[in-house]
């Protein structure tokens, strides 16, 4: 799950309504500072700790001389999300603005894709356009 800013809202509303506890959920949150953006802290690391949500990755985007944002978080993780990938047939789920990020996202997948399994871009791009087509790749952006 990919929620950076508002994006948030249909990820938390799962999370703490889900019954499903055989799932490993990851999120990826982002926002400009922590101290005055992210608003559910605490509550995003008691479903860590409770093991509801088996990872959160945040970026906070204006903490640093140089910006950070959910999709360097993704790329940092590659080898992981690249496993559960191709192996567990996970799904993505990328909710928020509709500006640059959808796209930067969806970048961040192909080229984890095309390095861990040592295929071409294109075919990256074809990988994740079949996800999108088996509604394992859903955007839901405003």
């Amino acid at each position: 799950m990919v929620g950076p800013g508002t994006g948030i809202a249909p990820f938390r509303a799962f999370l703490l309504h889900s019954n499903r506890v055989d799932t490993k959920f990851k999120l990826f949150f982002g926002c400009r500072r922590e101290a005055e953006d992210f608003l559910f802290k605490e509550e995003l690391n008691s479903l860590e700790s409770s093991g509801r949500l088996s990872l959160l990755v945040t970026a906070f985007s204006r903490e640093q001389r140089q910006k950070v944002y959910v999709q360097d978080k993704i790329a940092s993780h590659s080898t992981e999300l690249a496993s559960v990938l191709v192996h567990d047939n996970a799904r993505i789920y990328v909710a928020g603005a509709a500006g640059a990020m959808p796209k930067a996202v969806r970048r961040a997948f192909e080229k984890i894709l095309a390095a861990h399994l040592g295929i071409s871009n294109e075919e990256a791009k074809e990988r994740i356009r079949n996800m999108v087509a088996k509604r394992r790749y859903q955007e839901e952006c405003w």
